[in-house]
């Protein structure tokens, strides 16, 4: 039964190998009806290889100007895979190619989560962000309210702040505030961005406005209590866990960053001293 696994599974691989290979001669029907047919093979627990299969399906139809079969197959292959960047680039083509603007801006947003730097001292920005980037400027001119411009140019400049960019962002995230003054979430990340910048007073005075328009949002306190924190202003973060504890319980990392604060705290005042 592993053998018949094993023989199975290198068919479906040469089916989806062979619709590439049709792919690439813009055969696009005939890589259609391959990767069909892998994907019909293949073990409905293969969460990986369906997802490739549906996304690669998907860019077939969106050379074929087929938008809508596009969409319905990346959505799919997301089903399997809710982290396939690529699937959500394709269905953002297809959303933009159908007018369907919100919905391409939503995919565009949960990429730039899935791709931010996990090591913050990578400061280049990789091809991926670059063309995440060039993607949202294309959407920015094609949208007209200004709500969703405003939260393009909140994730952008997201992007270009963990990737070094600080003061593009900066200038961004001033942008995004002029259409929505009140957003505190918007505040809080401009805030984080000037406290990356080591701008600590623009920094706690974004972070006072955001928390006065939002006393009991905890992922506004709990942005003040890594604020504080960051400035080793133990007490003052260790204050503002507790307030993130006391609107939502359940917010473990408030828990987890606390502890590590109260330590830090006891440190400072020589408590481990030997």
């Amino acid at each position: 039964s592993d053998n018949k696994s094993e023989a199975s599974a290198n068919d479906i691989d040469s089916l989806r190998a062979k619709g590439n290979a049709k792919f690439g001669e813009k055969k696009y029907q005939e890589a259609i009806d391959l990767y069909s047919l892998a994907i019909a093979k293949s073990d409905s627990a293969d969460h990986l290889g369906l997802a490739k299969c549906l996304g690669n399906k998907a860019y077939c139809h969106i050379k074929l100007e087929d938008y809508k079969t596009a969409i319905n197959d990346c959505t799919e292959a997301l089903s399997h895979d809710p982290n396939y960047v690529r699937a959500l680039q394709r269905r953002a083509t297809a959303y933009e190619s159908v007018d369907d603007l919100k919905s391409a801006l939503n995919d565009l947003i949960s990429i730039t989560k899935i791709i931010l730097p996990s090591n913050k001292s990578d400061l280049k920005p990789s091809q991926q962000q670059q063309e995440v980037m060039e993607n949202i400027d294309r959407l920015l001119k094609a949208i007209s309210t200004e709500k969703a411009k405003e939260a393009l140019k909140v994730e952008k400049a997201t992007l270009l702040h963990l990737c070094g960019k600080v003061e593009e962002a900066l200038e961004l995230y001033e942008q995004a505030n002029r259409i929505s003054p009140d957003d505190p979430h918007v505040l809080v990340k401009w805030a984080n961005a000037f406290l990356f910048a080591d701008k600590l007073d623009e920094a706690n005075a974004l972070l006072d406005k955001a928390v006065a328009i939002a006393p009991e949002d905890s992922a506004v306190l709990f942005h003040y209590g890594e604020s504080c924190n960051a400035q080793r202003r133990h007490e003052d973060a260790i204050s503002f866990y507790n307030k993130v504890i006391a609107v939502d319980p359940a917010h473990y990392e408030a828990y987890n960053h606390k502890g590590l604060a109260c330590l830090a705290f006891l440190e400072s005042k020589g408590f481990f001293l030997t």
